[in-house]
Parts: structure tokens; C-alpha cells; sequence
């Protein structure tokens, strides 16, 4: 007996990811129900070798399952490969032409609502670059959080109400340690826009204050 599908989806709706990837591989009309939960949001941590690969993963075997994506978090984190014996060496860069592939990979979400954005502050610009040689623009995305010297996302993201930094990193930032410019560069960033919540890992003081 087959149940109704509105209540396979009410079925998967209460259930824990785990149990949904368990459930996509049952046969096809499960894995239709339960990948609109899989995919609705993923998340990209790890070094540049880790995330790398993930993003090729996505592109070359995910990608019918981009327009399911609604919430989409990408951290780089620099692994200190002597903290481990026997651990691979972090690259401690990206690759060249990765920045290229991310974007690509970012425009095929195109139900996007949520993005968290971070990589180590000397390899922001280039994503910049890239993000500006296209005149890339994610018109869906109303909630980004971004990490050190990521405020250019602002630019890209037109309907963006909901702006957070990306926890304590915020606050360490080795280049803005002193100056705290990418502070001022974000909230700069964000003058004219219709910005319901913001929220900034900060030491406040009267310059930030006065923009």
C-alpha cells in the first residue's frame, strides 16, 4: 500500500538527516520526498584540499539537486598538518581556478536564502575578484554571515535584510587586529540598505559607533 504523498512528506519532515539518507535510497518516490530535505541545506568545511573536493562533488554528481538548496554554509579552515602524526599537509592555498568554480557552483542554487561565507582573510580578494569579473548577483539570498573581510558579498546580494559576522574570528582578525577596518568596511558596506538584523562580533567603541 502506497501512503499518499503529502503524508511521506510529513513523515520526513520529522525526521533527523541520518534517518533521511537512510530513507533516499528505499526507491526512487522516497528519494524524491526525502531529498528536499537532504539538500535544503549543506554545509562545506574543512581545508582547501577538503572543500575542493566537495564543490567538484557537488558539480559533477549533485548538481540536479542545487535547486533544492536554501541554506548554504562554506568555511575554509587551515589545518596544522603537525598537530596530527601522520596527517596530510593543508595546501594552505586554494587552487587557482577554484574561486571560478565556487561561483559557478553558488549560481546553481538558485532558491538560495541563507549563506555563510568564510575563508582565511589573504585569499578573500581573490573570491572578490572573481565574484566582480562576473558582476555575479544572488538576488534570492536575504541572510548572509560572513567572516573577515567578506563585506563584497554585500554587494552581490541585493535583498539582503540579515547581516551577521562569523563568530569569535571576527574579533581576532589578524589584519584588522588593530585598525578594525574590516569592521568599518562592512558596516560601510551596508549604509542605504533596508537591513532588519544585524549582529557583529565586536569590540564597539564611538569610531565604530560613527561609522
Amino acid at each position: 500500500m502506497q501512503l499518499p504523498i503529502d503524508i511521506l512528506h510529513c513523515i520526513a519532515d520529522v525526521l533527523d538527516h541520518e534517518s533521511l539518507l537512510r530513507l533516499s535510497v528505499v526507491n526512487k518516490a522516497l528519494n524524491a520526498v526525502s531529498s528536499r530535505l537532504i539538500f535544503q541545506a549543506i554545509r562545506i568545511s574543512g581545508s582547501w584540499q577538503a572543500v575542493e573536493s566537495d564543490v567538484d562533488l557537488i558539480l559533477e554528481k549533485c548538481a540536479e539537486f542545487c535547486d533544492l538548496v536554501q541554506s548554504f554554509t562554506f568555511r575554509v579552515v587551515f589545518v596544522d598538518h603537525f598537530c596530527m602524526d601522520g596527517a596530510k599537509p593543508d595546501r594552505g592555498e586554494p587552487q587557482h581556478e577554484f574561486p571560478s568554480r565556487f561561483c559557478t557552483l553558488i549560481t546553481k542554487f538558485r532558491r538560495l536564502k541563507e549563506l555563510e561565507f568564510r575563508v582565511p582573510e589573504p585569499y578573500v580578494d581573490c573570491f572578490a575578484a572573481e565574484f566582480a569579473s562576473r558582476s555575479l548577483t544572488l538576488p534570492t539570498i536575504t541572510s548572509i554571515t560572513v567572516g573577515p573581510f567578506c563585506h563584497f558579498l554585500v554587494t552581490h546580494c541585493p535583498g539582503v535584510m540579515n547581516v551577521a559576522t562569523s563568530g569569535a574570528i571576527w574579533l581576532h582578525t589578524k589584519r584588522g587586529w588593530v585598525t578594525r577596518e574590516h569592521s568599518f568596511a562592512l558596516i560601510q558596506a551596508l549604509a542605504g540598505r533596508p537591513i532588519r538584523k544585524f549582529a557583529m562580533y565586536e569590540m564597539w567603541s564611538t569610531a565604530l559607533l560613527e561609522g
